[in-house]
């Protein structure tokens, strides 16, 4: 045969693993939407929509009772949870690092093996009529060929000091290239209404805040970020726009994304997190 070529890799390949974003989950289409997208293989996933387990972490005004429902890309619903079963839950959330619930609280969680495919958790109250602060997290359980690959989430930032917060960990032993957007005008363009009118982007790594971007095309690697986007699916943003991004090498531990508005303005708008590869 022809000569062949055998690499030894030392490194285990970076993954993204334990994608989570909070917000306040309003009523109607202002509740908090989180997406992911799996590849490879069948995953079975861990996904938590956090409320009263909030209060222990000092936040106050969370949502009292939420309720969790995971769907397919093209929306057809996969499972929902309103109250968490602890005997099914607890074990799972404590072998991925999850922190716990207290026994009898009416935080939602739910466990489903899914294909690959974009995929979307939504977090509401259990009631339909109440609004407050909410954690979405989604995490992959490592007892399945499936990979998260990336991680979005949709929600009303309020007015003011407003935040829309996405974390995510690189996994492994190598560094991760990873696109990270904060969109709000060009959601018009996609008929979202009442859109955030311009995002700012930090990424914080322990407490330290690494990188900061308002206006993605004014980024000194804005060709580069605009090919990454082409390259990994993400809709195109004109190179006008006030939306914000960042094309960053990543060594493996946790990150957050924060966006806000530079103004203080309020409004609907998305964040994202991409695997560059």
């Amino acid at each position: 045969s022809r000569a062949a070529t055998l690499a030894v890799v030392t490194a285990l390949p970076a993954e993204l693993a334990n994608l989570s974003t909070r917000a306040d989950s309003g009523l109607g289409a202002d509740v908090l939407i989180g997406g992911f997208v799996v590849r490879t293989g069948p995953s079975r996933i861990l996904a938590r929509s956090v409320g009263p387990g909030l209060a222990p972490l000092g936040v106050t005004g969370f949502l009292s009772d939420p309720h969790i429902e995971l769907l397919t890309g093209s929306g057809t619903t996969l499972a929902t949870n309103d109250n968490w079963d602890a005997p099914s839950i607890a074990p799972v959330a404590s072998s991925v690092g999850a922190f716990g619930f207290s026994p009898g609280s009416r935080d939602a969680a739910l466990i489903s093996t899914v294909q690959p495919g974009p995929h979307v958790v939504v977090a509401s109250a259990a009631d339909r009529s109440s609004t407050g602060n909410t954690l979405i997290e989604i995490y992959d359980t490592r007892t399945s060929a499936g990979v998260l690959t990336n991680l979005s989430a949709r929600a009303r930032v309020p007015a003011g000091d407003g935040t829309l917060i996405a974390g995510f960990v690189v996994r492994g032993n190598a560094a991760m290239t990873v696109l990270i957007r904060a969109i709000g005008p060009a959601l018009t363009s996609l008929g979202v209404p009442a859109a955030l009118p311009s995002t700012r982007l930090s990424l914080v790594h322990n407490g330290e805040t690494l990188f900061t971007n308002s206006r993605w095309a004014l980024a000194g690697n804005a060709l580069a970020i605009r090919e990454a986007a082409r390259q990994t699916g993400a809709f195109a943003l004109v190179p006008g726009s006030a939306d914000s991004a960042l094309l960053v090498t990543l060594p493996p531990g946790a990150y957050t994304a924060v966006l806000d508005s530079p103004t203080g303005a309020g409004g609907v708008a998305l964040v994202e997190v991409y695997e560059v590869r």
